[in-house]
C-alpha cells in the first residue's frame, strides 16, 4: 500500500466490529457496501471480524479497500488468539489499533499501539491510530493532554510520517456507541491538536494524514463534521460505511478457498461420546505466516492420525479457521484460540460464538498469554466458559500458576480459585463438553515441563474439584497437560491415571512430531 496519492485522502472506515454473525451475512454487507460507493470520489474501508477477513476481501475484489480490526506487532510466535501482521499481507491494506474496546477489555496501551503502528507501517499496513479521552477525562479538563500522550507515544517509533499511510482516529471514548456526539466545533479544535502535533514530527506528512472523527456517527450528523477543515472522514461503528478507492491485494484471494456455508456439514464433536476421551489439540497460537501454510498443516496432520484412537484438534489463528476447517473435512476437530462471551456488539477485534457455528467444535479459554496480555480474569473466562457451552462448543479452560506462585507454595489456591471460578456458572458438567488444560505458565514455551509426578498431582486436585461439583461427569472431563509438550516427553505425562491429553503449543507446528504425540497418547490412552 503506498501511503496519500493525494494531498489528503478522505477516508470512510466502517469498523464491523463483533459483527456480524455469519460469513453469508459478512459477504453480502460488503458487496452492497462496494456496491453503492463504486462512483464515489473518497476511500472506502470495510473491517470485519478476523474470521471474515478472507471471505470479504475475496467478494469486494478490491473496489473498496478492507481493514483488520486489530493486530499484534509481532511477525509470529506465543500470542494466542492473535492475528500477525504477516498473516494480513494481501489481504488488508489498513488496520485499525488503539481502539477504546481494546484499551478497556484487552490491555492495550499507548505503549503497545507504539510498536503496532511501527509494524504496520513496516508491513505496508495503513494504521488507524484511534485517540481520545474517556468522559471522566473530558470532565477533568484532560482531553487535550490525553490526545497528546496517546499520540506522542503512538507515532513515536515512525520515522517520516510522509508516506506512510497514517491515518488518525479521533474517537472520544463517551461517544461511541451512546448516541452522544461530539458536535463539530469540538471535533475540529481535537483534530487541529491533531495535525499540529503531527506538524512538529514532519510538516509534509501532516497535511498528507486523513484524520477520523468517530463516536456515534450516523448519515443525519456526518455532515457537520465533514465541514471541519481537519477532519478527512469517519471511522463508522455502527452502520455500514460508503466511499470507494479501488486497491490492490484484496483481489488476490479466490472464492475456492472460503468455506462454504450449507454445504454438507463436516463431522461434528459431540461431547464426551465416552466415559472419558483422550484428548490432543494443537495451540498454533500466532502461527504459521500464510493461509497456505496453514492449510499444508491441517491436513498433513488430518492424514497421519486418521487412524489414532484419540481425539486430534487443531486450533489455528482466527483468520485461518475457516480455511482449516474447509480443508480437513471433520477428520480432525477444529478449535478458536479465544473467543467473546458475547453474541455480537462493540467488541472491536473479537470473535463471537456464534461465528464459529460450523465452523469450530472446540474453542480455548483463559489460556496464559490472554490473561498476561490481553485482560483476561477469571470472571471473564467464567462468562466464556458458559457462553461456549450453551453455543455447542467444547470450552478447553486453561489454568495454572505463574512461578513466583510456584516458589510462593500458591500452586494449589491458584488452581483452586481459577477451576472454581471458571466453572461457576456451568449447571451441570456431565455432557457439557468442558476440558480443562492445566498449564503452569512457568512452563509454557520454555522448555521446562512439569514432571509427571507434579502434574499428576495438579490433574487430580482439579478432578477432585470437579467431583464435588458433579460426579459422574467429573469423570467424563478431559483433563489436559500442556507447557512444553514434546513427543520426548509425552510419554511421562500420559501415564498419569488422571491426564487424558495434552495442550501442545510449538511442537503442534511440526505435523510429523504432532503426530508422534497422538500417536503416544492413543497407544496408552485410546478411546
Amino acid at each position: 500500500m503506498t501511503a496519500s496519492p493525494v494531498p489528503r485522502r478522505t477516508v470512510i472506515a466502517g469498523n464491523w466490529k463483533m459483527n456480524p454473525a455469519t460469513q453469508r451475512e459478512a459477504v453480502t454487507l460488503a458487496t452492497d457496501v462496494a456496491d453503492r460507493v463504486q462512483d464515489m470520489s473518497a476511500t472506502t474501508v470495510v473491517c470485519p471480524p478476523a474470521v471474515w477477513l478472507i471471505a470479504v476481501a475475496a467478494a469486494v475484489g478490491g473496489r473498496v479497500g478492507v481493514g483488520a480490526q486489530t493486530m499484534a506487532a509481532e511477525e509470529r510466535g506465543a500470542f494466542t488468539g492473535e492475528t500477525s501482521p504477516l498473516m494480513l499481507r494481501g489481504i488488508a491494506d489498513w488496520v485499525i489499533i488503539g481502539h477504546s474496546e481494546r484499551r478497556q477489555y484487552n490491555g492495550e496501551t499507548d505503549e503497545t499501539c507504539r510498536r503496532k503502528v511501527a509494524s504496520a507501517v513496516a508491513h505496508g499496513l495503513g494504521p488507524i491510530l484511534a485517540i481520545g479521552e474517556r468522559l471522566e477525562e473530558r470532565e477533568a479538563g484532560a482531553t487535550d493532554a490525553v490526545i497528546d500522550r496517546q499520540l506522542r507515544i503512538g507515532i513515536a517509533d515512525l520515522g517520516r510520517i510522509a508516506g506512510s499511510g497514517l491515518a488518525i482516529a479521533y474517537e472520544p471514548v463517551w461517544a461511541i456507541g451512546t448516541g452522544n456526539a461530539a458536535n463539530g466545533d469540538d471535533a475540529q479544535a481535537s483534530a487541529a491538536q491533531i495535525r499540529g502535533i503531527l506538524r512538529e514530527r514532519d510538516v509534509e506528512g501532516a497535511d498528507q494524514v486523513p484524520i477520523l472523527y468517530g463516536g456515534s456517527v450516523t448519515m443525519d450528523n456526518a455532515r457537520e463534521f465533514f465541514a471541519q477543515p481537519d477532519i478527512d472522514g469517519e471511522p463508522v461503528g455502527g452502520e455500514p460505511s460508503a466511499a470507494p478507492d479501488r486497491r490492490a491485494g484484496a483481489g488476490r484471494w479466490t472464492a475456492r478457498c472460503l468455506f462454504q456455508e450449507g454445504a454438507p456439514a463436516r463431522r461434528r464433536m459431540t461431547a464426551s461420546p465416552v466415559p472419558r476421551r483422550t484428548v490432543i489439540a494443537g495451540n498454533w497460537k500466532m502461527n504459521p505466516a500464510t493461509q497456505r501454510e496453514a492449510v499444508t498443516l491441517a491436513t498433513d496432520v488430518a492424514d497421519r492420525v486418521q487412524d489414532m484412537s484419540a481425539t486430534t484438534v487443531v486450533c489455528p489463528p482466527a483468520v485461518w479457521l475457516i480455511a482449516v476447517a474447509a480443508a480437513v473435512g471433520g477428520r480432525v476437530g477444529v478449535g478458536a484460540q479465544t473467543m467473546a462471551a458475547e453474541e455480537r456488539g462493540a467488541f472491536t477485534g473479537e470473535t463471537s460464538p456464534l461465528m464459529l457455528r460450523g465452523i469450530a467444535d472446540w474453542v480455548i479459554i483463559g489460556h496464559s498469554e490472554r490473561r498476561q496480555y490481553n485482560g483476561e480474569t477469571d470472571e471473564t473466562c467464567r462468562r466464556k466458559v458458559a457462553s461456549a457451552v450453551a453455543h455447542g462448543l467444547g470450552p478447553i479452560l486453561a489454568i495454572g500458576e505463574r512461578l513466583e506462585e510456584r516458589e510462593a507454595g500458591a500452586t494449589d489456591a491458584v488452581i483452586d480459585r481459577q477451576l472454581r471460578i471458571g466453572i461457576a456458572d456451568l449447571g451441570r458438567i456431565a455432557g457439557s463438553g468442558l476440558a480443562i488444560a492445566y498449564e503452569p505458565v512457568w512452563a509454557i514455551g520454555t522448555g521446562n515441563a512439569a514432571n509427571g509426578d507434579d502434574a499428576q498431582a495438579s490433574a487430580a486436585q482439579i478432578r477432585g474439584i470437579l467431583r464435588e461439583r458433579d460426579v459422574e461427569g467429573a469423570d467424563q472431563v478431559p483433563i489436559l497437560y500442556g507447557g512444553s509438550v514434546t513427543m520426548d516427553n509425552a510419554r511421562e505425562f500420559f501415564a498419569q491415571p488422571d491426564i487424558d491429553g495434552a495442550l501442545v503449543g510449538g511442537a503442534s507446528l511440526d505435523s510429523a512430531g504432532f503426530a508422534a504425540i497422538v500417536a503416544c497418547a492413543a497407544e496408552l490412552r485410546g478411546e
